[in-house]
C-alpha cells in the first residue's frame, strides 16, 4: 500500500481537471495475468458527475492438470479465496459505478456495485491444504459474488495518440465488502480425506476487502475539445 500511495501521488501531480469528453474506455492490465479481460466504459452525466459500466470475462485453462496451486497457506490458504488460482474456473462479471470528480482536478470518488459468477462443470481437480478444506475429486462448482467498493482515484495528464483520442492512466485505491454463495458437487474421490461417491456442499460468506491498482485507458473527446 505504501508504494501504491507514492505512485498515486506522483500521477496526481501533473493531472488536469475534468475536461469535456464523450467517453473513456479502460482496461485492467493486472487481470490479464489471470486470463481475464476486464473493460470499463465511462461517460459524463452532468457537470462533475460521470457513470462507469464494466464487463469482464475470465477464461479457464481447458488442458490444465488437476492440481490447484493456492495463493498462500494458513489464513491465506482457504479454498474460498482461491478462485483466481483455480485454472478450471471460468467467470463473468458486471459492474456499475457512479463517479464524482473534484472540481478542477482529475481526482474522483467512486461507489461501485459489482457481481461476479464463477463456474466449472465436472472437471477432475485437487486442492491440498493440510490446515483446512481439501479435496481430490470430480468437481462441479458454482460461486456467486455480489459486492460494493468505495474508491478514490486520479487520472494522469492525457497524451494524444490519434486525432481526438488520448492515452491516459488511472490509479485507484479503496475498500469494499462482498457476499459469496458457494456450491460444490464432488464425485468419486475424497473431500477432507473422507471417501465420497457424491457430495453436495453449500457455503455462504461475508468478507471485507482492500482494492488498488492501475487502469490503462483511452479517452475520446468532442470535436473542438481536448481531454
Amino acid at each position: 500500500m505504501k508504494y501504491l500511495f507514492l505512485l498515486f501521488t506522483v500521477v496526481a501531480l501533473p493531472a488536469s481537471g475534468q475536461l469535456p469528453y464523450q467517453s473513456i474506455v479502460r482496461i485492467d492490465p493486472k487481470r490479464l495475468f489471470f486470463r481475464e479481460i476486464s473493460l470499463t466504459y465511462e461517460v459524463p452525466i452532468k457537470g462533475t458527475f460521470a457513470l462507469e459500466a464494466g464487463l469482464g470475462y475470465r477464461f479457464n485453462r481447458p488442458h490444465a492438470g488437476p492440481e490447484i496451486k493456492g495463493i498462500g497457506s494458513g489464513m491465506f490458504g482457504g479454498y474460498d479465496i482461491q478462485q483466481m488460482a483455480n485454472p478450471h474456473l471460468q467467470a463473468i462479471s458486471v459492474s456499475v459505478a457512479p463517479k464524482w470528480y473534484v472540481p478542477g482536478r482529475a481526482m474522483f470518488l467512486s461507489t461501485m456495485l459489482f457481481s461476479r459468477y464463477w463456474w466449472c462443470d465436472k472437471v477432475r481437480a485437487s486442492y491440498d491444504n493440510v490446515e483446512g478444506y481439501r479435496f481430490d475429486a470430480l468437481r462441479t462448482e458454482r460461486i456467486g459474488v455480489i459486492g460494493g467498493k468505495l474508491l478514490v482515484g486520479t487520472t494522469s495528464k492525457p497524451r494524444e495518440v490519434l486525432s481526438r483520442v488520448n492515452y491516459l492512466m488511472t490509479v485507484y485505491a479503496g475498500i469494499g465488502w462482498r457476499w459469496k454463495d458457494m456450491r460444490y458437487q464432488s464425485w468419486d474421490g475424497q473431500v477432507n480425506d473422507e471417501p465420497v461417491v457424491y457430495l453436495e456442499e453449500h457455503y455462504r460468506q461475508n468478507i471485507p476487502s482492500l482494492h488498488g491498482g492501475i487502469l490503462i485507458g483511452f479517452g475520446f473527446h468532442r470535436k473542438g475539445g481536448k481531454l
